[in-house]
């Protein structure tokens, strides 16, 4: 058990499971289901909320540094707070460790992710609330951030939040070969909204799909040209 920097009286041991003040014991708390440990602890004369973890990184890495505000798990465990799984960073920082783990939702995976964030913060119960006082299940749906499907044009589509890698290296390889005129024949195609694939073709979402099938194009263009370039006679 160490004293905590700048928490008179109060101590904490290496990974935050024990927290006393004055030798009685505090009892951390998940504060609004965020999935983080928290106490109430006194300071300057008021009660403030602290994260455990961020009281451990006092306690054993010393104040932030320069620039680096944010008391960040080299694991992304929440609750693995020993000192050594923490340290101060940045947003860069947080980033790259989800990078790292393995935790960074792009592609279908953002849908899916966006989906379950919503359903864990009560989104759940604002929809049926909607729904059997409106009886309106689309609209319900969009105010709610749940709209999934749609029509168009007599069709059903699906919008860009809910669609496959697979579905979205089909439509950016037919944009790029010219087979439709227009974007709205492109998507009645492909059964998505016209909108998925204005932010397909834009790169204003997959664009990290999109960007490899671009570099796949330019080399296979590049062939044909080098092997032409090397079959041609040289003048004399």
């Amino acid at each position: 058990m160490r004293p905590i920097t700048g928490f008179p009286g109060y101590r904490i041991n290496a990974d935050g499971t024990r927290l006393t003040f004055l030798g009685n014991s505090v009892e951390p708390f998940d504060f609004r289901g965020c999935g983080r440990l928290c106490a109430d602890v006194y300071r300057d004369g008021r009660w403030v909320t602290c994260q455990v973890s961020r009281l451990v990184c006092l306690t054993f890495h010393g104040e932030p540094t320069p620039g680096k505000p944010y008391c960040l798990h080299r694991d992304d465990n929440k609750l693995n707070n020993h000192y050594s799984n923490l340290y101060w960073g940045d947003q860069q920082d947080n980033a790259d460790d989800r990078e790292r783990n393995g935790h960074t939702a792009a592609g279908a995976l953002h849908g899916e992710a966006v989906k379950a964030g919503q359903l864990a913060s009560g989104y759940v119960g604002s929809l049926r609330y909607e729904i059997a006082s409106r009886g309106d299940r689309h609209g319900a749906a969009v105010r709610n951030g749940f709209h999934r499907r749609g029509r168009f044009g007599g069709r059903d589509f699906v919008t860009h939040s809910s669609m496959t890698e697979d579905q979205v290296v089909a439509i950016y390889r037919d944009w790029l070969c010219g087979v439709y005129l227009t974007k709205r024949e492109l998507a009645a195609c492909h059964g998505v909204c016209e909108n998925a694939v204005v932010r397909i073709t834009l790169k204003y979402a997959w664009c990290w799909l999109t960007d490899e099938i671009d570099r796949q194009k330019e080399l296979s263009d590049a062939r044909p040209r080098a092997a032409e370039q090397t079959a041609r006679p040289v003048q004399s």
